[in-house]
C-alpha cells in the first residue's frame, strides 16, 4: 500500500498507481549472519552486480553464495 497526496494534502491510502521505470541498477549484498535490520554493512557488496567487494569478494556470478539453494528456502545467500 502506498500513500498518495490527496486534494487537501492529506495522504490517501491507495493500492495502485502508474509509473515508468527510467533506470534499473542491480546491487548485490551478502551478510554472513542473517540480516535483522539496522545499519550494519554487508560482509560483501557489489554496486555493479558483477564484482563483489569484501568477504568473499570476487566475481558474483561464480560466487557459491549467489547460487539458488545456498540459503534457507532455496534462495541465494
Amino acid at each position: 500500500m502506498f500513500k498518495m497526496s490527496g486534494e487537501d494534502d492529506e495522504p490517501e491510502p491507495d493500492n495502485e498507481f502508474a509509473v515508468v521505470i527510467l533506470c534499473h541498477h542491480l546491487l548485490l549484498c551478502c551478510y554472513k549472519i542473517k540480516y535483522t535490520g539496522g545499519n550494519s554493512p554487508p560482509d560483501c557488496g557489489s554496486f555493479d552486480g558483477e564484482t563483489g567487494i569484501g568477504d568473499p569478494g570476487g566475481e558474483c556470478k561464480r560466487c557459491p553464495l549467489n547460487q539458488f539453494g545456498s540459503d534457507e528456502n532455496g534462495s541465494n545467500a
